[in-house]
């Protein structure tokens, strides 16, 4: 047995009264915002709303707001019908002009917007303000008592709960009708339905808590969706010092007279001699994060790769689509909450884009800001290689440019003739123009390469008392010969690729990106990749493309004992895939080098969280192993070495 607790739910799974629906409708006609706190089940509505409308309204689904303002606009300009948005507190992230374009275009168009009370307040651009001053705001409440005992009765279901009265009380009583907060609390007292429903004791509220704030705290989110006047009521509410609540009635936190929490675990959380403490955004820079209990890494970060941005856009790529705003979001969610550390890095492994569109790397820049910001980092920690879908395959069907990557198929050492010459390179690289405008305005201060390209490029880090060695980045671009003929063993890298491995070397350490594993080059290729490889010192090789359903790592470039590969996973795959991605970092313990692996992966109805039913992972995520480095102990004299 289980309940939706994340995102909208099914038609025939709505609690809520229709009649709330058909009310939202007619106010639409002129312009609405539904305001309610995260949790409050917001999203839910706009879909029902959507049913309704039928032919009248004709996206798949609401518009988010979240969303560059000109991607907003161009599907404004797509849609003939109704308009419905969500996530509508982004609007204060817009710019004025932006804003006020918004204001004119929704001028005498039926729309229904959804948003956090955080929108409303009084700081908010003035465009902003003049816009809400047009239309009707509507508070979206929690559920009523017989709305609650429908969803803990799970009336739709073909065999509804035997839930008493009592109950149902308790349950509604505890949750104050928060549609998430109900579903979650009756997974946890039920057992996910193994058992049956009884009314929460005091002690198992306070579990319920603690098991919630592990992932994707609720209290948090409703927290973070509130205006800060509200926030500090909460803050104040918290610490005892006796501030009214009246403001937050309206959203169903407080009742009575004077107002107070309506339900148990909001007291519980909030009110008077709580421990429980609002979380410290861990987006600027700087910010001290807790970290794993063992020694402090020398270096950290991030890896993502294959997202996919604009998968699914064509009715035969539906596959692609599968989640991928909730994939994407889960990412990062779970690197603003859990990564434990701010990292040195962040590592792209290719695949941004799904068919290396202009508007398609609009949205992977601004969403990985967004993962940036929530890393508590910046765009100078970006290491990116492309992949193979961030080739335009429009211009890589062209004549000359197939004739090109046939020659060199045909001779793979050929391709260092065609990267020396600067018409034959331009020839090759320019189905990748799209992926480098993309890279240049994201990260202006990016490496480069010989050339100064983008697509190959290296960067050395100078030893520090923390890493008493030197280490390499090296990425390289396997996509060079890429087109619809791709297939295993019909990439090629060349050794003009490859010079700057020449400076590393046998004491340090090498980092080496790109978008394919070894085993899909041509076999030309790849024996000239690991051999290159096994004349550096130790390395490790960080790379995607395979979209198996974890990440792996695979102790199986060049010499064994020194070497090691990690594939992140697809950040978005295909429907059938698990989708994941991963943390790493090396530090000092007990007297030798270590690399650390944290694998995370996708689980419906939960989020990201760490891959430990396929790995052996420690109690913070990770897997540490040896890794032979010819460096001394951190803060100890250079080229004294650990054996």
């Amino acid at each position: 047995m289980s309940w939706c607790i994340h995102g909208p739910v099914d038609k025939d799974e709505d609690c809520r009264d229709p009649a709330g629906t058909q009310r939202i409708i007619r106010l639409a006609e002129r312009g609405v915002v539904v305001v309610g706190p995260s949790r409050i089940g917001k999203t839910s509505l706009l879909h029902r709303v959507i049913e309704n409308l039928g032919p009248r309204f004709d996206s798949p689904r609401p518009i988010h707001l979240s969303s560059e303002s000109k991607d907003t606009f161009a599907r404004m300009e797509k849609a003939t019908g109704w308009l419905v948005f969500d996530e509508a507190q982004h609007l204060l992230d817009w710019t004025p002009q932006a804003l006020g374009e918004l204001h004119r275009r929704l001028k005498d168009r039926p729309f229904v917007l959804a948003a956090w009370p955080i929108l409303m307040r009084p700081d908010a651009p003035i465009e902003l303000q003049r816009l809400l001053e047009d239309v009707k705001i509507e508070p979206l409440h929690p559920l009523s008592r017989e709305e609650t005992a429908r969803m803990v009765r799970r009336a739709w279901s073909q065999t509804p709960l035997a839930c008493e009265e009592n109950v149902v009380e308790a349950i509604h009583r505890a949750t104050a009708g928060f549609p998430n907060l109900v579903a979650r609390l009756c997974r946890f007292l039920m057992h996910a339905g193994t058992e049956a429903a009884h009314p929460p004791t005091e002690d198992e509220l306070a579990g319920f808590i603690d098991s919630v704030e592990d992932f994707d705290d609720p209290f948090q989110a409703i927290y973070t969706s509130l205006p800060p006047k509200m926030q500090q009521l909460l803050d104040g509410a918290r610490l005892g010092t006796g501030s009214s609540l009246e403001a937050l009635r309206q959203y169903g936190l407080v009742a009575g007279s004077p107002a107070s929490f309506s339900g148990s675990l909001f007291g519980l959380v909030w009110g008077s001699g709580s421990t429980w403490e609002p979380r410290v955004p861990r987006a600027a820079p700087g910010t001290v994060r807790p970290r794993p209990s063992g020694p402090k890494p020398a270096l950290t970060w991030l890896h993502v790769s294959d997202l996919h941005f604009g998968a699914g856009e064509v009715q035969k790529q539906q596959k692609h689509r599968f989640n991928q705003e909730v994939v994407i979001e889960a990412i990062r969610q779970d690197v603003e909450k859990n990564l434990p550390w701010i990292p040195d890095h962040v590592f792209v492994t290719g695949d941004i884009a799904f068919s290396a569109k202009p508007e398609q790397y609009q949205q992977a820049a601004q969403w990985l800001r967004k993962l940036i910001e929530a890393a508590g980092t910046s765009t100078a920690a970006l290491r990116v290689v492309p992949g193979n879908h961030d080739v335009d395959r429009s211009m890589a069907e062209e004549p000359h440019v197939e004739g090109s990557h046939a020659s060199i198929r045909a001779k793979p050492g050929s391709i260092d003739d065609h990267l020396q010459k600067e018409r034959s390179r331009t020839l090759l690289g320019d189905k990748l123009a799209a992926y480098v405008r993309f890279l240049e305005e994201l990260a202006p201060n990016h490496p480069r390469g010989a050339d100064n390209l983008l697509l190959d490029w290296s960067e050395q880090r100078a030893p520090t008392s923390e890493q008493p060695g030197r280490v390499w980045f090296v990425g390289l671009c396997s996509v060079w010969v890429s087109d619809k003929n791709d297939a295993e063993r019909k990439l090629v890298i060349g050794e003009r690729q490859l010079r700057s491995l020449q400076q590393v070397k046998e004491e340090d350490l090498l980092l080496l990106l790109t978008h394919h594993p070894p085993g899909w080059l041509h076999p030309d290729a790849e024996d000239l990749l690991l051999e290159r490889m096994m004349e550096r010192g130790p390395h490790l090789h960080l790379c995607g493309h395979v979209h198996v359903a974890r990440a792996r790592a695979l102790r199986s470039l060049g010499i064994s004992r020194e070497s090691v590969r990690l594939v992140a996973g697809a950040g978005h795959g295909e429907s059938s895939e698990q989708h994941g991605y991963a943390w790493g970092a090396f530090r000092w313990n007990q007297g030798r080098w270590e690399l650390g692996w944290a694998p995370r992966v996708f689980v419906k109805g939960v989020g990201m969280r760490a891959d430990s039913n396929r790995y052996n992972l420690d109690g913070e995520g990770f897997a540490w192993t040896p890794l032979e480095l010819k460096w001394g102990a951190p803060g100890q004299e250079r080229g004294k070495v650990n054996r």
